[in-house]
């Protein structure tokens, strides 16, 4: 699958050298086993969501994460947006256990019809996403 490219504006921080003036980068987003991803590879990413199989016709919606350097630019919306059209595509319904997924899609009326019938609720509560500190998930 091709990747999607989204011009984000990043700051001087995000780079190792002085030399390098901060401005737009163009973020390109790429589809990985269990997930879509922004980053040179699938298994240190800059930012991404990740889905598991919950069935032949469902998808899972564990984890989304976003470096700090990323954070706060709409990138967990453009891939949970991603994740979404290729659930589409696939015919495929979500269940979103991690929490900010589950508020993104209840709140955008775009995505209510890609929810999957059995959602948690009060009655059936669902797990939620691990946490991440420094040291890294827990």
């Amino acid at each position: 699958m091709p990747y999607l490219c989204y011009p984000i504006i990043i700051g001087k921080d995000m780079f190792n050298s002085d030399d390098q003036p901060g401005g737009t980068l163009m973020l390109k987003i790429k589809k990985g086993a269990g997930s879509f991803y922004a980053g040179d590879s699938q298994e240190n990413p800059l930012a991404e969501i990740t889905f598991v199989p919950g069935g032949e016709q469902v998808i899972i919606i564990d984890r989304t994460y976003v470096s700090d350097e990323l954070r706060g630019q709409g990138i967990g919306r453009l891939l949970l947006g991603e994740l979404i059209a290729w659930a589409r595509k696939e015919n495929k319904k979500i269940i979103p256990l991690c929490p900010y997924a589950k508020a993104e899609m209840e709140k955008d009326r775009e995505y209510h019809d890609m929810l999957a019938a059995d959602l948690p609720n009060s009655r059936n509560p669902a797990p939620t996403c691990p946490k991440f500190s420094k040291k890294g998930w827990f």
